[in-house]
């Protein structure tokens, strides 16, 4: 079986044990009592962790290689998952686990893509990155449901130990794998690359980089918000249209559903779009959530949400294909790394923030002004890739010019 085929069938099981297993710590944190303030906590939990290994990623991974990162994260947070039935659901006991899986979701999350820039070659990147997208869509849709069924029937714990059993599934997807034996790009000018160094460096870059810089800031506001509005979806059902959880649950089945559509298009299309193109969606996906919050009937939301998931699939296909063909290898851990954290801890985060604005303003207004930051951004976003593309018309440019 080819490596990279063995790649996908590994990132589907760690996706789906990364949607279950988030579900599972939530039903037990509801049992352990006191449910909304024992959540926030579990929620910051995850972040801080996570975002202590964004900022030295690229150290570690100089000193552990992508493949065997990701297999000793795969294990440990099986391991961290089946010890959780067996020792107790309080809250100390929790708060550590979900620090510890946060963590441990971050490394193998950012030694997954790293590994995938290594054994997909420049021609088939753009495919294999819409695979990916595919099979991140079937997690959202068929992990948290898993769990849900899972835990309805027998209990948190049997939950819990199914996550487990999914991330043992993803380690042994690349166990004996040979580890790739492409050689190193050369990088820019500065050598260190270690601690504050590393990430002053990766930094350096993207602002030369231009183009490649606009595209990771979109890709970040797209998938922070979206993180953050998923959360809001229940009360602004509730708020807006007098329904509950049913409805809100199968309006995010529907962006799932989208994500898939998206990922088919980049899949039969295998090439990135336009960077002008992609920051132009970003525009389109604010006006999208702004209609949403005044959709004034059902069946346009799941129209709405069905388009947010197709947008949401393009951006992170056409970005994680750039930064993993453009990039200098030396900077692939911080950049997935960072891109990583604000599609889901960092987003998570965010979403608490939300959440207490939503109890004060409305969740209806909280989705517009995320709305209003997304097109601010954007048109911003637009009108730089714009300026670097006829910049480069006239003559060389730092980062090189993208065909937008």
């Amino acid at each position: 079986m080819k490596l990279s085929t063995r790649a996908l069938i590994a990132d589907g099981f760690a996706k789906l044990s990364l949607h279950s297993s988030f579900t599972a710590l939530m039903i037990l944190t509801f049992q352990g009592g006191s449910a909304t303030l024992n959540l926030g906590i579990v929620s910051i939990c995850l972040l801080v962790p996570s975002l202590l290994f964004t900022l030295h990623s690229g150290r570690f991974l100089e000193r552990y290689p992508p493949l065997q990162a990701f297999r000793g994260a795969a294990l440990l947070r099986a391991a961290v998952l089946l010890a959780l039935p067996l020792v107790g659901a309080n809250l100390l006991v929790l708060s550590l686990a979900a620090a510890l899986v946060g963590l441990l979701q971050q490394v193998l999350a950012t030694a997954k893509l790293t590994f995938d820039a290594t054994v997909v070659g420049s021609e088939e990147r753009t495919r294999f990155n819409s695979k990916r997208a595919l099979l991140s869509g079937l997690a959202v849709l068929l992990g948290p449901s898993l769990a849900g069924v899972i835990g309805g029937y027998f209990g948190a714990g049997p939950a819990v130990l199914t996550s487990a059993a999914l991330g043992v599934l993803s380690f042994l997807a690349l166990w004996r794998a040979p580890a790739p034996a492409t050689a190193p790009e050369a990088g820019p000018a500065e050598t260190d690359t270690s601690g504050r160094a590393g990430l002053a460096a990766a930094l350096r870059w993207l602002w030369r980089s231009e183009q490649v810089g606009i595209l990771v800031l979109a890709y970040t506001v797209l998938l922070a918000i979206l993180e953050m509005e998923a959360p809001l979806i229940f009360p602004f059902v509730k708020e807006s249209y007098g329904r509950g959880p049913d409805v809100s649950g199968t309006l995010l089945g529907v962006c799932g559903l989208g994500s898939l559509v998206g990922a088919l298009v980049m899949h039969r299309r295998n090439r990135p779009v336009g960077a002008r193109v992609l920051t132009a969606l970003l525009v389109l996906d604010g006006v999208l959530l702004g209609l949403i919050a005044h959709a004034p009937n059902i069946p346009l939301l799941y129209l709405l949400f069905s388009a947010l998931g197709i947008l949401a699939t393009i951006t992170q296909v056409t970005v994680e294909t750039e930064v993993q063909s453009r990039a200098p290898r030396r900077y692939h851990p911080l950049l997935f790394s960072f891109m990583t954290f604000a599609g889901g801890a960092g987003g998570a985060a965010l979403a608490l923030g939300a959440t207490a604005l939503a109890d004060v303003v409305g969740a209806a207004r909280v989705l517009v002004y995320c709305a209003g930051l997304e097109v601010a951004v954007g048109l911003v976003a637009t009108a730089l890739t714009t300026l670097t593309i006829l910049a480069a018309r006239r003559g060389p440019c730092a980062g090189g010019a993208e065909h937008g």
